[in-house]
């Protein structure tokens, strides 16, 4: 699953700026949208609104 930072963000010890797009597990995604700091990325949301 695609999202989209929200701020920045350390993943697999990478750092991520705000804005960035970045994959990952969707148990792992959800996880960042629940705490604030990602949102689905709009190709993503749009493939759930179908």
């Amino acid at each position: 699953m695609e999202v989209k930072l929200l701020r920045p963000h350390t993943h697999g010890g990478r750092h991520y700026p705000e804005g960035a797009l970045i994959k990952l597990r969707p148990d792992q995604a959800q996880w960042l949208i629940a705490v604030g700091v990602a949102q689905a990325a709009p190709e993503t949301a749009a493939k759930k609104e179908k």
